[in-house]
Parts: structure tokens; C-alpha cells; sequence
């Protein structure tokens, strides 16, 4: 990932100046819970932040989940780069970029080099996404949010208006307070698929906490 980083970050933005170094290295372990470790690759002015982050959960014998953020600071206002990657119990490592500047041909330059390094699997097939769906439907039920998440990610890469996924999604989005984004992904739910009662209610509370309340 921090490979990854290094090599496009000029091309969000050409004045980047990055250090080989490695600074300000921080670990925080709470037994049987947690483990952080925090440092810095760069300079005070310009690099990235790395966390790494384990989470534990004895009952399921041991670390049940894996995070690792790179994060670039010292970019000009209004950029942002940032790479995560999750793995929660036996599910795979799920790795997403978000991204944000006014130059349009960086971003398509850098989401195509992150899908070149990153994306190797094939498609789901038509049997595959049933089961998926399945998953999708098993991990909400039981409140897995960051499983629930990365499925649903995983199949609307393949499938952008399925939505079971899209729901999911929003859901996840509503659970983590960003009412804004819940309520964009719900309202392509209710306008896919108009007897999904689920999705009606979820949009609902989503537009209450948002203080819109003729809508709710």
C-alpha cells in the first residue's frame, strides 16, 4: 500500500516532496482488545500517516480484525488521498482509495493505476453473487457493519445497481451518522426497487436526522 502511495502521489500533486524516513512511531496495546501502532513516512511538512490497527476478540480465538490506513498530509487544500485496507475474521482483505481534487485526469490516472495493481479478481458469476447476497444479508442481521460494508462494495463493483447492496450500504452509512450520504444511496434504492419498505423506512429516519422532517 505505501508502495502504492509513493508512486502516485505526484501525480495528485507534482510539488509533493517525499523523505525515505520512517518517524514518530506510537504503540498502544490494550490486552486481549486492541493494538495500534501509529507512525509517519516522510517529513514533518509532507508524507503519510500509517496506522495499524488489530482488534481482538477472544470467544473467536484471537485477532478478529486487521486495518491498516495510509493517510498523505501536507497536500494543498482540497486533496485528499487515502488507502484502507480491512479484513474482519476469515473474510478476505477488502482495500478501497478515496480521493479528492479538482483535477479530474489525476483522479481517472490514479483510480485506473489502483485497479491495475489491486484488482485481480474476476467478476462474480451469477452463482456467486447469490451467495454473496447471502453473506451480505447474514453480516447486517448480526450487525457486522464493517463485513456488511465491504460486501456490499465487492458486489456493486460488479453489479452498480443492485439493491440489496445498495441498501446495505446505506444502512452502514446511516449507522455511521453520515445521514447525507445514507440518504443519497437510499433514495436510488427506493427509485430501483419502490417495494423496498426496508429501504423507505431507512431513508426516513435517514432525512429525520437530517431535520427534514415533511420528508420523513
Amino acid at each position: 500500500m505505501l508502495e502504492f502511495a509513493k508512486n502516485v502521489i505526484p501525480i495528485l500533486d507534482r510539488s509533493f516532496v517525499l523523505h525515505d524516513e520512517f518517524f514518530d512511531r506510537e504503540d498502544t496495546y490494550v490486552p486481549y482488545e486492541s493494538d495500534i501502532t501509529t507512525m509517519c513516512y516522510g517529513s514533518s511538512e509532507q508524507g503519510f500517516k500509517i496506522k495499524v490497527e488489530g482488534e481482538y476478540e477472544p470467544k473467536y480465538g484471537g485477532r478478529v480484525v486487521d486495518r491498516v490506513l495510509v493517510t498523505a498530509y501536507g497536500l494543498p487544500e482540497g486533496m485528499v488521498f487515502e488507502l484502507e485496507s480491512t479484513r474482519k475474521a476469515h473474510d478476505p482483505a477488502f482495500l478501497e482509495m478515496r480521493l479528492s481534487s479538482q483535477q479530474e485526469e489525476a483522479i481517472t490516472k490514479i483510480a485506473k493505476a489502483f485497479d491495475d495493481t489491486f484488482r485481480h479478481d474476476p467478476p462474480f458469476t451469477e452463482e456467486e453473487l447469490e451467495l454473496e447476497l447471502l453473506c451480505l444479508k447474514a453480516a447486517l442481521k448480526h450487525r457486522a457493519w464493517s463485513a456488511a460494508k465491504q460486501r456490499a462494495k465487492r458486489i456493486l463493483r460488479d453489479f452498480p445497481n443492485n439493491p440489496q447492496a445498495l441498501f446495505a450500504l446505506g444502512v452502514v452509512l446511516g449507522v455511521n451518522e453520515d445521514f447525507s450520504k445514507a440518504r443519497t444511496i437510499l433514495e436510488q434504492v427506493v427509485s430501483l426497487d419502490p417495494n423496498h419498505y426496508d429501504a423507505w423506512y431507512n431513508l426516513g429516519i435517514a432525512c429525520y436526522k437530517q431535520g427534514d422532517y415533511k420528508e420523513a
